[in-house]
This record gives C-alpha cells, structure tokens and sequence, in this order.
C-alpha cells in the first residue's frame, strides 16, 4: 500500500513528465540494496545455535526492516502528497478502461510480468543456496542487484522517451527470455550473478514502462483506482508465478523449469510485437489524457 501511494503521489507530481518516473524509483532500490547487504554481513558475523548446530544469524533481517521502517517515517514532514476533497471517483472511466481490448491486454502482460519476476523476488536466493554460495555471496548479489535496478530504472527514463512504452516492454520480454535460458545452462554462483543483471534490467523496464503507461489510462480523478489494480494484478501475478516455479521445480526440476519460464516470456514477446505491428491505434494509447490535471 505504501508503495502505491509513493508511485501515485510521484506520478500526480510528475504530470507530463512521468516518463522520468523511474529516476525517482530507483531510489527504492538504493535503500533495498542497503538493507539486503546490511542483513547479510550482520548473518555472516553473527552466528546462531539452534539444537547444537551453528547456522548463520538471518534473524538480524527482522531487526534491520524494523529500524527501516522507523527511519522511513522521518520523511514524512517533507513528504508532499496532493488532495483535492472536491474530485471524485470517475467509476464509468475506470470501467471503460477496464473494458477496453488494449488495456485489458496490458493487465494480461502486467500479470504475466509478474509471473518471470517471481524467480528473481522469490526463489532466487533459494537457486543460489542450492548451489553452495555463501551468506557471502547472497550479499553482493543484493549489493548488485539493487544498484543495477536503480540504474535500469533511471535508463528507463531515456528509453521511454526515444521508442515508448510498448516497445520499452518488449525488450524487457525479450531480456527475461534471455535471462532464463542462461541461468537453465548455469550451475556457477557467479555466473547466475551476472546473468542477473538481464533479469534486473528485465524488471526495471517492465514496471516503469508499465507504470507510466497505466498512468495515461484515465484522468487523475480515476488515477489511484487504476494504480491500485495495477498493483493488485502484478502482485496476483508474482505470487502465482511464486508457486508454479515451486510446483515445477519439484516435478520437473530447475533446468527444464526455467527452460518454460524463457519459452513463456518468448511467446508474450511475439504476442506484443504482433499487436504492435498490426493494431492501427496501439500508438495513441501512448498519449497522456487530455485532462493532464488543469488545476
């Protein structure tokens, strides 16, 4: 929810500078990579015993995201939100954009881009332990992980500004594709770390190309109602992604596992470069409302 309402309040802030959204989203990432490193040297220094057996102490993860937290609400008297009482809910535009044949295709990407992220989100730390690396090592990949989403993030800006949205995505499904088909073939840490790289990148162009494409979906009026759905259907997405990798990778193992998740990304790829091709109006979903907010 505290997400949402940031990605709103920068978004409303933005108007129709919103395609520089993702220079201000990266520095989500920045605070994320502080975190994550922070909880993996505190692990690797501070060891528990649990029935005789040493393991390394994740429980300072708690501890950390608890001072976060507290550390977040400093912001808050600077933290400039606009309200307007007298604007409504504009439940007809909302419904319109629903219905709509382009934008319910976007909220089927929108999901089936959560369905690829759930391995990077969930289960790659898991992937890694698999193959013996250390607190160590899950460490720097937090430490690289979140300064290159940052940066993608912030690429992100120039990318939307030069070829769109759509077409922003599209390489974002090209690089998951990418992505999985390496990791399937990798068995090395570090080699996953760097394949990570695509699947960061993959990521930080997919959210900002959609976010900002979302935002030109109605007025601002229905603006929060749409970026609510655009949350919820992302996360429905990541989730279900979440537990079919798990159902997979007990019945068919890792390698054939991701070998699907890169044919999946594959076919959304062509299904989107088709519609680009041939959808005669697929450009002028582009445009920002025209109620760019008067005030």
């Amino acid at each position: 929810m505290l997400a949402s309402l940031g990605d709103l309040a920068t978004i409303a802030y933005l108007k129709e500078r919103r395609a520089n959204y993702g220079a201000y989203y990266m520095w989500s990432h920045i605070g994320g990579a502080i975190s994550i490193f922070t909880v993996a040297m505190l692990a690797w220094f501070i060891k528990i015993n649990i029935c005789g057996t040493e393991n390394y102490g994740y429980f300072t993860m708690y501890i950390v995201a608890s001072c976060m937290a507290l550390l977040s609400m400093l912001s808050l008297p600077w933290f400039r939100y606009e309200y307007n009482e007298n604007k409504t809910i504009n439940w007809s535009e909302v419904k319109s954009a629903l219905c709509n044949t382009h934008f319910a295709l976007m909220f089927c990407i929108l999901f089936c881009t959560g369905i690829p992220a759930a391995f990077q989100i969930f289960w790659e730390f898991w992937y890694l332990d698999g193959l013996f690396a250390s607190p160590l090592l899950l460490g720097v990949a937090g430490l690289i992980r979140r300064p290159m989403l940052a940066i993608w993030t912030l690429l992100s800006c120039e990318l939307l500004k030069r070829i769109g949205e759509l077409k922003t995505i599209c390489i974002a499904f090209s690089l998951f594709s990418l992505s999985f088909l390496a990791t399937s073939f990798t068995r090395v840490p570090w080699f996953v770390l760097a394949i990570d790289v695509l699947q960061t990148a993959a990521y930080g162009l997919a959210y900002c190309s959609l976010t900002v494409h979302f935002s030109k979906a109605g007025s601002k009026a229905s603006s929060g109602v749409i970026r609510g759905l655009q949350e919820a259907v992302l996360a429905l997405g990541t989730e279900s992604g979440s537990a079919l990798l798990g159902v997979l990778f007990n019945a068919l193992g890792t390698r054939t596992t991701l070998l699907i998740y890169s044919m999946n990304s594959g076919v959304i790829l062509v299904i989107l470069l088709l519609y680009i091709r041939f959808s005669k109006r697929a450009d002028d979903y582009e445009k920002l409302p025209q109620d760019i907010d008067e005030e």
